[in-house]
């Protein structure tokens, strides 16, 4: 089974001891490995993701295309909680909205600080990554969420539109009118199926105006 096994190790003394075991090694930054050389759909991605780096490798895995089908990831206990994060709270924000999108996940099991040696200050948790279809194209699905939390103080029909990049107020608006939402919401507290819908309301809009 080793010849399906790929280690990705940014260490080089640990690289070389996992060689020293018949593995395939990649060394190197997980953050800028060629994962369309290292994945399929068959492929099961398990990490006890280093802390820093854990919600930009779950976003990025959420929207390549080098769809990996099955994930299973021990996060700090902090940043599980965000992962599945509802609706409503602080917690809920741009990596609750990119993972829940494209991934039923499950809590497989809480790891206490004393399980490790030595024991860090925190604890830790587990869970599972099922892939599911989500909004498309998912690079500007990212866009629009990123743009829906850069200012969770502001009105989210004020995030999409103002600045540089933004959409048009009209598409914004009459979108947000088509769906019932009222335009004073912020990001947080709308349900996961209502900005599915208002990205794709936004989406038909501008491009139909490229269109025209």
């Amino acid at each position: 089974w080793a010849n399906d096994f790929t280690l990705i190790e940014l260490d080089r003394k640990l690289a070389e001891y996992w060689r020293g075991q018949s593995f395939r090694v990649v060394e190197g930054d997980a953050l800028n490995v060629e994962w369309k050389d290292l994945t399929s759909e068959a492929s099961l991605l398990v990490s006890n993701l280093p802390y820093q780096i854990s919600s930009s490798i779950v976003i990025d895995r959420s929207v390549d295309r080098y769809q990996l089908q099955k994930m299973i990831l021990m996060f700090q206990k902090e940043v599980a909680q965000r992962i599945r994060a509802r609706p409503g709270g602080k917690e809920f924000c741009l990596l609750s909205v990119m993972a829940q999108s494209y991934w039923d996940i499950d809590l497989l099991a809480d790891v206490a600080p004393n399980e490790f040696y030595p024991a860090p200050q925190i604890a830790s948790r587990v869970l599972t990554f099922s892939r599911k279809s989500g909004p498309e194209p998912a690079e500007e699905f990212l866009q629009f969420v990123k743009r829906l939390f850069r200012q969770r103080r502001k009105r989210l029909a004020f995030n999409l539109y103002e600045g540089e990049g933004g959409y048009a107020k009209e598409a914004v608006n009459s979108s947000m009118a088509e769906l019932r939402l009222d335009t004073n919401l912020r990001a947080e507290q709308l349900q996961l199926e209502q900005l599915h819908a208002l990205f794709a309301q936004i989406l038909t809009r501008a491009q139909k105006r490229v269109s025209e």
